[in-house]
């Protein structure tokens, strides 16, 4: 998850520079946003990868019922502003300009998220 949270962090740095340069009415380059998309898949997959084994390791080696933590909680709704943010970006990547102050609204308060997550795991640790 760590790993997860690094490259979303990665991504979203790519994208505010993006935005900044559109801003700014500056030529971005292509390279920028083959970056953007391919630490945000990379992310996003390991993301969910870890949102999906979490829960299940959880109940398998704890038998503690699902979503019984802050942290399970927290997890499943960054796990789902993850998914959002992902198709909210193919959508704008397709043409839909229109949805990318959703898309960057969505990346923060996933990142956001995804750092309270981490934080509140930290309880969980023996």
């Amino acid at each position: 998850m760590l790993l997860a949270i690094a490259g979303a962090l990665t991504t979203l740095r790519l994208g505010l520079r993006m935005r900044g340069a559109r801003l700014r009415a500056q030529q971005r380059p292509k390279a920028w946003w083959r970056r953007h998309v391919r630490w945000g898949r990379a992310a996003l997959w390991l993301g969910l990868f870890g949102a999906l084994l979490g829960p299940l390791t959880w109940v398998g080696l704890r038998g503690e019922a699902l979503l019984s933590s802050l942290h399970g909680r927290v997890g499943l709704a960054t796990a789902l502003l993850a998914a959002v943010t992902g198709l909210l970006g193919r959508s704008v990547a397709r043409g839909r300009g229109e949805l990318r102050g959703a898309h960057g609204l969505a990346a923060v308060l996933a990142v956001m998220g995804a750092l309270v997550a981490l934080l509140t795991g930290l309880e969980l640790l023996p």
